[in-house]
């Protein structure tokens, strides 16, 4: 064997490896872009949940604030409630976040919606944690003493009030509470079936 048949056989070999390399470092590559998508697409769907139990207590806020400071009934307001929220969002649905000339909001990205539980059923991991906050809930209500003082306080507010328990508290806990659980149930739609 010639040095120069030597020379080739190296020089295709280096060649070979480096091959190697660069589908190597392209699949790594790859791999990383993938894993920060799905990262992405977790911190998507948790600020979005999150968002919208935060939105629920807020609003859910208002009308508790109504009924401890003005004696308000907390039925009426809630149903008032209902016809502003729902006149916002048309407004917002034909103006600020309008997808182009259609009156809706863009699509969801298919990255960030929450997957199905059963394939080809609409079964989503919503419902799941629609049982595991009802899990969370019957654990603070019935194990926790903040959820027995929330109880007494529905039971009975003037015998909560003589026995010490800010009644005024509880009431516009169980108010944000209520609400953080309906906002996280329609984020949980939004994200599962509305999209």
């Amino acid at each position: 064997m010639t040095n120069r048949e030597k020379y080739k056989q190296a020089f295709s070999a280096i060649r070979a490896s480096d091959n190697f390399s660069l589908e190597a470092e392209k699949m790594e590559r790859t791999a990383k872009q993938h894993r920060f998508r799905t990262m992405a697409a977790v911190v998507a769907v948790c600020a979005t949940l999150v968002g919208g139990a935060a939105a629920g207590g807020v609003w859910s806020l208002i009308s508790g604030l109504l009924k401890v400071y003005r004696g308000q009934n907390e039925m009426i307001i809630t149903i008032m409630l209902n016809y502003v929220a729902t006149l916002f969002m048309g407004v917002l649905y034909t103006s600020w976040i309008r997808d182009e000339n259609i009156p809706q909001t863009p699509a969801i990205s298919k990255l960030v919606q929450l997957p199905r539980v059963v394939t080809g059923m609409r079964f989503t991991w919503g419902f799941v944690l629609a049982i595991a906050v009802g899990l969370l809930m019957y654990y603070v209500l019935f194990w926790t003493s903040g959820g027995f003082k929330l109880r007494a306080v529905g039971y009975n507010m003037t015998a909560s009030r003589f026995n010490g328990i800010p009644v005024k508290r509880y009431i516009l806990t169980s108010f944000i509470i209520s609400g953080a659980i309906a906002g996280l149930g329609g984020g949980a739609e939004l994200l599962g079936t509305q999209f």
